[in-house]
């Protein structure tokens, strides 16, 4: 690798300065039709249409392992990737609408702000508000810290450490803080839409890259399939992509996704039922887009960095091995995209819940709209202090923390579809699904318990049926909850439809 020059690294710290600026500005822009309210901060007033809800969707969940992880998971293992990953977000369009369509229906009609008010208030007790709330905020700390972290290597590895981890890690917190802090969900969602376009285009620029190196796509293709010809097969090299891998995927997608708590806070914020649908149709499209890039961005680097021993970061060394410096500073700028879309989402919601599930129900229930407002601006500046604290030193067990992370909240979609769809769900039930599922796959993480249990699966799996089992037989063996509290909820989801507005 030839050393980059200080005209190199010039180059690529003035463009990615220019992204920093512009989401800044972005960030201003927001602040200055913003009102100071929690609606307003929380929520941007319910407004998102249907662009600025798709992208915000989409940018959302698309993080640091997309440039990072997924890259490097399709260098090792192969277009295996493609086939979970495409199958499974054609399958989450479903989930999204039938999990986004309830959400948005009861949140506009009761005018609740985050996804444990909802739960709390469909089971009358303001316990599993908080339980849901705890464990959400739980998950969400790690998803934060992960973000700088990936940021600090992908600008160490492409500068070839001309700017630092600890600088790189340090500029993506204070840039995200400030227009978080500026303008709230308004900030995240406009600045989101950004994100998302910069970061499948400059995806595409990272595999055509990828694909030049070696001459063209079919001589890359040639060439990969020569050398390495399990990475064009489903089981991949080592039997990677087994039928427990695939399930495991699909029932990802099915469960996770449309429970990140993110997530549901922005179905929460759709202007109405049709930028919904707009976004649950776009969803696949979008998002299979971006899988292809991923998928071939990393099986295609092969032919030009064949034996790469850390695989995710593929990326960052194709770039600075092979990409002209304004090129790489581009996608780098893609890449940053990705981080801070989801770093901003989580960061945001932390914020929300601290305010709503937390401060005004027990500490001031009198407060102010503006006051709310301030308060949640303290709890998002605490919580990214926090997880730069992490990032700056990340622990040895980070990675195991954010899988965890992104586990335990896909094993709380069994008591999330029961609380939507199932009028007999008690409280008990919902409560012990939640707990023991987490603490399954929590267990499963730090090799607590063995991983023979999983039966070939991803933990997620296991913890589904736990949850699903215990959620099912623990409402059956208690007390059914009051007809007056859950007819409520199911009024306006099965009779009103679409025509619901909000409260006054």
């Amino acid at each position: 690798m030839t050393p980059l020059s200080s005209a190199d690294v010039s180059i690529m710290v003035s463009i990615i300065g220019i992204y920093m600026a512009a989401v800044l500005v972005i960030g201003w822009m927001a602040y200055r039709v913003s009102e100071s309210t929690p609606a307003d901060f929380f929520l941007a007033n319910r407004t998102l249409g249907p662009i600025v809800l798709t992208m915000t969707l989409i940018a959302s969940v698309f993080s640091a392992f997309t440039f990072l992880g997924a890259a490097g998971i399709s260098y090792r293992f192969g277009t295996g990737w493609f086939m979970a990953q495409a199958t499974g977000n054609a399958m989450l369009a479903f989930t999204l609408w039938l999990v986004g369509r309830r959400v948005y229906l009861i949140s506009r009609s009761r005018n609740y702000l985050t996804p444990a008010q909802l739960f709390g208030e469909r089971f009358g007790n303001p316990r599993i508000r908080d339980l849901w709330a705890v464990l959400m905020l739980i998950a969400s700390v790690p998803y934060l810290a992960i973000q700088p972290v990936g940021a600090g290597y992908a600008f160490s590895g492409l500068t070839g450490g001309a700017i630092s981890y600890e600088v790189g890690a340090t500029l993506i917190m204070v840039v995200m803080v400030a227009y978080v802090l500026l303008g709230g969900m308004r900030s995240v969602a406009w600045t989101d839409t950004l994100q998302g376009f910069m970061m499948i285009i400059f995806l595409g620029v990272a595999m055509w890259v990828a694909v030049s190196v070696a001459g063209g796509f079919g001589a890359a293709g040639a060439k990969v399939a020569k050398d390495f010809p399990a990475l064009f097969t489903r089981p991949g090299p080592n039997n990677f992509w087994t039928l427990q891998s695939m399930i495991s995927w699909w029932l990802i997608f099915l469960s996770n996704v449309a429970f990140l708590p993110i997530i549901l806070i922005r179905f929460m914020s759709a202007k109405n039922v049709g930028s919904l649908k707009f976004g649950t149709v776009a969803w696949p499209v979008v998002t299979i887009v971006v899988v292809f890039f991923t998928t071939f961005l990393g099986v295609l680097a092969r032919s030009a960095i064949p034996d790469l021993k850390q695989a995710d970061q593929i990326v960052p060394t194709l770039l600075s091995q092979f990409a002209h410096p304004v090129v790489a500073a581009l996608i780098m700028a893609g890449a940053l995209a990705a981080m801070m879309s989801t770093g901003d989402s989580f960061m945001h919601y932390v914020g929300a819940s601290f305010v709503k599930d937390f401060w005004q129900p027990y500490v001031e229930p009198k407060a102010s709209d503006a006051r709310l407002t301030w308060v949640g601006r303290g709890a998002i500046l605490v919580v990214s202090v926090l997880a730069w604290f992490i990032a700056l030193k990340p622990p040895s067990f980070i990675v195991n923390l954010g899988a965890a992370a992104f586990t335990i909240i896909g094993v709380m979609a069994p008591a999330g579809y029961a609380a939507l769809f199932w009028r007999r769900a008690t409280v008990p039930g919902v409560a012990a699904s939640m707990i023991l599922a987490a603490l399954y796959v929590i267990a499963q993480q730090f090799k607590w318990l063995p991983a023979s249990w999983n039966m070939g699966f991803m933990p997620i799996v296991p913890g589904l049926v736990i949850g699903a089992v215990v959620v099912a037989v623990g409402s059956w063996i208690t007390k059914a909850p009051r007809a007056e509290v859950v007819g409520g909820f199911f009024d306006v989801w099965e009779k009103r439809g679409s025509r619901v507005q909000p409260a006054g």
